[in-house]
């Protein structure tokens, strides 16, 4: 229900928003170029305060996520490990949807060694709080992971939120596959 409600924002309904940013990412260049002309629109969708991308190096065994601050690019790398929960997702190739990052009991039912790593909130100024993330994978292979940060009003993510994503990171794994 309150996917629906904010799915009507701007008169469009989610079906439609999601057709658009498939159609978008279909038609665009590069996977860049597309995430930067929908990722407003897809953090609008999920109500959340922030949306990551991180891709995979081809050379490394670890994803990296470009941020600018303030006009400045930065890179931020998380190997392919339970040392991290971007890391963690990676290498599990699972959903991840949590509350609280910063609980350590919940951490720990994933792996022991899993911590949530906050540079992205150092360098972007979002405190993180509940977060989904997820692998971007199409046809077996993982191309990388998408996060969306804090839903609004610091509620948890809800089921629809989750099957949101889903549908959200095949269509961004499906580009990235493409290049």
């Amino acid at each position: 229900q309150i996917m629906h409600a904010q799915a009507k924002a701007g008169g469009s309904t989610l079906k439609e928003r999601l057709a658009r940013i498939q159609e978008n990412f279909k038609s665009a260049e590069t996977f860049d170029r597309a995430w930067s002309r929908n990722s407003g629109d897809i953090k609008g969708i999920l109500a959340c305060e922030d949306v990551r991308v991180y891709i995979r190096d081809a050379k490394r065994p670890e994803v990296t996520a470009k941020v600018t601050v303030l006009g400045q690019d930065k890179e931020l790398r998380y190997p392919l490990s339970p040392t991290s929960l971007t890391g963690f997702t990676a290498l599990t190739q699972k959903l991840i949807r949590l509350d609280d990052v910063h609980n350590d009991q919940l951490l720990a039912k994933l792996h022991p060694q899993v911590r949530y790593n906050r540079n992205y909130d150092s360098i972007t100024g979002v405190t993180t709080k509940s977060i989904i993330s997820v692998p971007l994978v199409f046809e077996k292979t993982m191309y990388g992971v998408f996060q969306a940060v804090n839903y609004k009003g610091g509620l948890p993510f809800s089921d629809q939120h989750v099957q949101i994503v889903k549908l959200l990171v095949r269509i961004m794994a499906e580009k990235i596959a493409d290049e």
